[in-house]
């Protein structure tokens, strides 16, 4: 079963996000930790997916002065191309109060 968290920075769950965003970006990509972690980390919405309760991908979004800026996806190698990112979306814009805004995204 697929389910998506809406985190905080200080949420229990943000390891998986970390874990997820250091497989993909920081070990599989070659960017460094240090490229990889910023100072939005904190202000940012933050997303977590996990299938059969298996961290497998995440994302987050936050409000820039020219607008909305959707950055950090990342989904491990396992899930990709499996329809990971279209269940996702499709969780989001029914379940969740950023689902107004995220129903108008294309992914």
């Amino acid at each position: 079963m697929l389910k998506v968290y809406r985190l905080n920075f200080d949420d229990d769950k943000f390891a998986d996000v970390r874990q997820v965003r250091n497989d993909v970006f920081v070990v599989e990509q070659g960017v460094s930790e240090s490229d990889e972690r910023d100072d939005f980390e904190s202000s940012a919405r933050h997303y977590l997916i996990t299938k059969n309760d298996v961290s497998c991908g995440v994302a987050r979004w936050r409000n820039t002065d020219k607008g909305i800026k959707l950055e950090r996806f990342a989904v491990l190698t396992k899930y990709r191309c499996s329809g990971l990112t279209y269940e996702a979306k499709d969780i989001l814009t029914c379940s969740d109060t950023d689902g107004r805004f995220l129903s108008k995204v294309k992914l």
